[in-house]
C-alpha cells in the first residue's frame, strides 16, 4: 500500500469514529460551513427574497401611499388590511423578518466567495488552429476561450483587443499542419464573480441600513410659509429612524406652487421653493414636481395632494388672531372647511377661484385663482352672526364680532421620506452590473 493509500486509509478511518470526539467538533462546523456557503441556501434565501419583495410590489406600502390613500385601502379591504399590517406587510421591507433573511444572504455571499477565493486557479482548454495562423499564436492575447468553430475569429479579434489581463494563450504543433492551442484561462470570468458577490453583499447593507434609518412624515405647507425640518412642523411622523439624527433644522420657503394647463388638462405642477441648509446660510432656489422631489438635509419632500388656505385676521374678546387654516374638503367648485375660530365661533367656508363661479358648478381649473372670494357663515351658540360673500382685503363685524379675511393661497401636502441607505443600495446594483458584464466576458 503506498502513502496515498495509507493516508486515504487513515482518513477513512477517522471519519468512522476511530478518533475520539475531536472529529465531531471538526464535522459539525464543517457541516455549518457547507450549508451557509452552499449554492442550494443561496438559491432559497433568493427565492424567499424574491417572493416577498413580489408581495410587498403587490400589497399598498406605507412609505408609497398617502394618508388619504391608505385610509381609502382599509375602508374598501377591511380585514385584509387589518391582517396584512399584523404581518408587517404594509412596511414590508422594514419587517425583522425580510431583514433577517438579507443578512442570511449577506452571509451566504461572502461564505461563498471565501469558498471561491480558496479554490481559485487556473485551468487549460486546447482547441486546433489550422497552421495558416500559427504567426499570430505567441503574441495574441483573448477575452475569452475560444471555441473550436470560432478559433480564427477568436484568434483575430484578441489580436487586435489585447486587452490588460485577459486569457493567455500558449501553442504548440500537433505534426499534421494543425496548431494545437492551450488557454490558461478564467481570471476575467473570477473577478467579474468576485465583484458581482461583492454586489450583493453591498446591496443587501444598503437595505439594512435603509431599514434602520427611515424616515417618513408629512408635512402640509402654504404658500409663503417657511417650514423648519423639526418635529412641530411635520403634520404629522410615522416613522422615525431606529439611529442617527431625526431633524436638522434646516428650512426652506415655499414661495409659490404654478400649475399649468393644457386645456383643461392639469399637466404639471411646480413648487418654487428658496432653502436654507441652516439659518444663516445665503437662500438657494430650488424647484420640486411629483416626480421629482425637493431635497433638504439628506430628506425627500415629494409633492402631494392641493388645496386653499385662508387667511384671517380676527378681533374677539380675546384680542387680535392673525391665523391661516387649511380648507381641506374638495368641493366641485373649490374647496370648504369648517373651522373653529377665537371666540367660541364656528365659521364654514367655501371659497372658489373667482367671483362668477357658483357654488355647485363643476370646475376643472380650480388652481387658477384670478378672483377668488369666500362664501362665509358665522354661527355661535346654534345661531347665525352673519353669512355672505368675502374677497380679500374684505371685514365684516357682527355684534362687536371683527373677521378680515386676507387673503386666499395654495397649500400642498408633502410626503416626507428620509433614507441613508439609497446611496449604497443605488451603488450596489451599478457594482453589480459591472460584475455580470465582466463575467460574461468569459463566455
Amino acid at each position: 500500500m503506498g502513502t496515498d493509500d495509507r493516508h486515504a486509509a487513515d482518513d477513512h478511518g477517522r471519519a468512522a469514529g476511530g478518533s475520539g470526539p475531536s472529529t465531531q467538533d471538526r464535522t459539525l462546523p464543517r457541516r455549518a460551513w457547507a450549508l451557509l456557503s452552499g449554492t442550494r441556501t443561496a438559491a432559497v434565501l433568493i427565492a424567499a427574497v424574491t417572493v416577498l419583495s413580489l408581495v410587498g410590489m403587490a400589497y399598498p406600502q406605507d412609505a408609497i401611499l398617502t394618508a388619504e390613500q391608505i385610509r381609502d385601502w382599509r375602508g374598501v379591504t377591511g380585514p385584509l388590511a387589518q391582517a396584512g399590517e399584523a404581518l408587517g406587510l404594509n412596511d414590508l421591507f422594514a419587517t425583522w423578518y425580510f431583514i433577517a433573511l438579507l443578512l442570511l444572504l449577506t452571509a451566504n455571499a461572502i461564505a461563498c466567495t471565501v469558498n471561491r477565493l480558496a479554490r481559485r486557479g487556473a485551468r487549460s482548454r486546447a482547441v486546433t488552429v489550422p497552421a495558416g495562423v500559427s504567426g499570430l499564436l505567441p503574441t495574441v492575447s483573448c477575452l475569452a476561450d475560444a471555441e473550436e468553430p470560432l478559433a480564427v475569429a477568436s484568434v483575430v479579434v484578441a489580436s487586435l483587443s489585447r486587452v490588460p489581463g485577459s486569457v493567455r494563450w500558449a501553442s504548440q504543433e500537433d505534426g499534421g499542419g494543425s496548431w494545437r492551442l492551450f488557454a490558461r484561462g478564467g481570471y476575467i470570468g473570477f473577478w467579474g464573480s468576485m465583484i458581482f458577490h461583492a454586489a450583493l453583499v453591498i446591496t443587501a447593507a444598503g437595505v439594512v441600513v435603509s431599514a434602520l434609518t427611515t424616515f417618513r412624515g408629512t408635512a402640509l405647507v402654504t404658500e409663503s410659509q417657511t417650514f423648519t425640518d423639526a418635529a412641530g412642523d411635520y403634520l404629522f411622523v410615522s416613522r422615525e429612524p431606529r439611529f442617527g439624527s431625526v431633524y436638522s433644522g434646516a428650512q426652506f420657503v415655499l414661495d409659490d406652487l404654478e400649475f399649468i394647463y393644457e386645456g383643461d388638462v392639469l399637466t404639471r405642477a411646480v413648487a418654487h421653493t428658496s432653502v436654507r441648509a441652516a439659518p444663516d446660510s445665503v437662500p438657494e432656489r430650488r424647484t420640486a414636481e411629483v416626480n421629482y422631489p425637493l431635497e433638504v438635509a439628506g430628506k425627500s419632500f415629494l409633492l402631494g395632494n392641493s388645496g386653499y388656505s385662508v387667511g384671517l385676521t380676527i378681533t374677539a374678546a380675546g384680542g387680535i388672531s392673525r391665523l391661516y387654516y387649511t380648507l381641506g374638503q374638495r368641493e366641485p367648485s373649490g374647496y370648504s372647511d369648517e373651522l373653529r375660530l377665537p371666540g367660541g365661533v364656528i365659521g364654514t367656508f367655501q371659497v372658489v377661484p373667482s367671483a362668477d363661479v357658483g357654488l355647485d358648478q363643476e370646475l376643472v381649473r380650480r388652481f387658477d385663482l384670478t378672483d377668488p372670494v369666500a362664501h362665509v357663515r358665522l354661527m355661535t351658540t346654534g345661531r347665525v352672526l352673519w353669512e355672505g360673500v368675502l374677497a380679500p382685503g374684505q371685514t365684516v363685524t357682527p355684534e362687536g364680532y371683527e373677521l378680515t379675511l386676507t387673503d386666499v393661497k395654495i397649500w400642498t401636502e408633502m410626503r416626507v421620506r428620509g433614507d441613508s441607505g439609497r446611496g449604497i443600495v443605488y451603488a450596489g446594483l451599478w457594482l453589480a452590473v459591472a460584475g455580470m458584464l465582466w463575467r460574461s466576458e468569459e463566455r
